[in-house]
C-alpha cells in the first residue's frame, strides 16, 4: 500500500506546489496530491460548518481559494449542494444549468480525451458512450477518469492492460448526488466552461458585447480580404506560426504539443479543421485556431488558439471567433463550447484569454466537484 507522509502543513503546501509546478507530470499527480493532502488535513483538524458560518481552521480553505460560498466540511454522502446561497464568485457572468443535450468537450468521442494525460504516460480508453473514460499509468500509480452523469461501471473497468490498483475520478456534468462508495474530497468545481446555444435563425452577433462587434467591424472594413484572409492551413504551418506567437513567448508551447498529440488520433483528425489568418502579401500566418467538431453532440470547440503581434493589430482573434460561429451555423450545430475560464484558484495566465473570450455572449457552466474512490485491480 502506497503511503504519503506529510509532517506539517507548511511542508505539505510546499510539496503540493512543487508537484503542480512539475512540467508534464503535474496533471497526473495533482489530483493524487490533493487527495493525500486533504485526507491529512481532515485527520489533523476537525471542522464543522453551517451554511454561511464557517469556523476558521488551519490550512487553505476552499471558500478563500475558489470563491465557493459553501460548507468546507465534506459530508459522507455529499455531492453538490444546490442551495441558492451557494453561489460561485465568477467574474465573467452568471453560472447557469446547462440545457439538455449539452456535454463538455471531454465527453465527445471526436475530442480524443485519451490524448490528454501527459505524453510520458501509458494510456487506454475505458468506459461506455454514456460514461466515457481514460485510464493512464505513471508508474507506480494508475489513474482512471470518467466524465458524464452515468455512474462508471467499475466491474466492466476491470478489463484492460492497465487495470491495476488505481485512483478513479468521476467528473459529473449535472448530477449532484454521490452514490455509495464515492467521496468528494473537495467542494471545488472541476472546471467552468462557456457555451453558446446557436439561435435557429443563425443571428449570433446581437449576443456579443459591443466591443467585440466593434472589433469585428474594423476587421471587415479594413483588413478582411484586403490585407489578410482566413483559410484552412496545414499542421506544419500552424506549428510554425504558433512558435512565433505571443502565447509561445510569454507562456509555453504545451498546448501546441497537446494538439499535435490529439491529431494523431484518426477520429480527431477527421473532425478537426485548422484555420489561420494569413497576410495576403507575405503569406505569413498571424493567428490561428483548431476547431474540433462533434457530429455526435452537434457541438464544436476551439483548441490551442494563438495570435502574433501582427495579428493583434488587425483584430485577427475576433475574426477567427466570428469564423467559428459562422461555421457552427453552417454546420447546423447546437452548441459552441469554450473551455477553462479562469476562476479563483486557477493559473493567472488564464485571465487574459478568459477576459477576451467573455466578450462573445457565452453562458457559463460550473460542474459539480469530482468524486473519487480507490479501486483494486490486478498486480501483474
Amino acid at each position: 500500500m502506497l503511503r504519503l507522509a506529510i509532517p506539517d502543513a507548511e511542508y505539505a503546501d510546499t510539496l503540493l506546489q512543487k508537484l503542480e509546478a512539475t512540467a508534464g507530470i503535474a496533471p497526473a499527480y495533482k489530483g493524487f496530491a490533493d487527495l493525500c493532502l486533504t485526507t491529512w488535513r481532515r485527520g489533523r483538524v476537525h471542522q464543522s460548518t453551517i451554511c454561511g458560518r464557517n469556523r476558521k481552521r488551519r490550512g487553505d480553505g476552499i471558500g478563500r481559494h475558489t470563491g465557493l460560498k459553501i460548507p468546507r466540511a465534506v459530508k459522507r454522502s455529499c455531492g453538490f449542494d444546490p442551495h441558492p446561497r451557494h453561489q460561485m464568485n465568477f467574474l465573467y457572468g452568471n453560472i447557469v444549468t446547462p440545457p439538455v443535450g449539452f456535454a463538455p468537450p471531454q465527453a465527445w468521442p471526436e475530442y480524443g480525451a485519451v490524448s490528454d494525460p501527459p505524453a510520458i504516460c501509458w494510456r487506454e480508453e475505458v468506459g461506455s458512450p454514456e460514461s466515457p473514460g481514460t485510464r493512464w499509468s505513471l508508474w507506480p500509480i494508475v489513474f482512471e477518469e470518467y466524465i458524464g452523469d452515468t455512474e462508471p461501471d467499475l466491474v466492466q473497468s476491470k478489463k484492460g492492460a492497465l487495470a491495476y490498483n488505481r485512483i478513479v475520478r468521476w467528473k459529473r456534468i449535472l448530477r449532484g448526488d454521490a452514490p455509495r462508495g464515492w467521496r468528494a474530497f473537495s467542494k471545488k468545481t472541476w472546471a467552468v466552461d462557456g457555451f453558446f446555444p446557436l439561435p435557429e435563425n443563425g443571428e449570433y452577433l446581437p449576443f456579443w458585447k459591443k466591443n467585440a462587434r466593434r472589433d469585428l467591424g474594423i476587421w471587415k472594413k479594413q483588413f478582411s480580404e484586403q490585407t489578410h484572409t482566413i483559410e484552412p492551413i496545414t499542421l506544419a504551418e500552424y506549428a510554425e506560426a504558433y512558435r512565433r506567437s505571443i502565447i509561445a513567448r510569454k507562456v509555453n508551447q504545451d498546448r501546441l504539443h497537446d494538439l499535435i498529440r490529439k491529431l494523431e488520433l484518426p477520429i480527431v483528425q477527421k473532425n478537426t479543421v485548422l484555420w489561420g489568418v494569413k497576410n495576403i502579401q507575405t503569406k505569413e500566418i498571424v493567428a490561428g485556431t483548431a476547431i474540433i467538431h462533434s457530429p455526435t453532440f452537434k457541438s464544436s470547440t476551439h483548441y490551442a488558439p494563438f495570435i502574433t503581434p501582427e495579428g493583434a493589430k488587425v483584430y485577427a482573434a475576433t475574426a477567427l471567433m466570428d469564423h467559428w460561429f459562422a461555421e457552427g451555423v453552417r454546420r447546423k450545430e447546437k452548441f459552441l463550447v469554450t473551455a477553462n475560464f479562469w476562476y479563483q484558484g486557477q493559473p493567472k495566465s488564464w485571465k487574459g484569454f478568459s477576459e477576451f473570450k467573455s466578450h462573445f455572449g457565452w453562458q457559463y457552466a460550473a460542474y459539480p466537484p469530482i468524486l473519487v474512490r480507490i479501486v483494486g485491480g490486478k498486480f501483474f
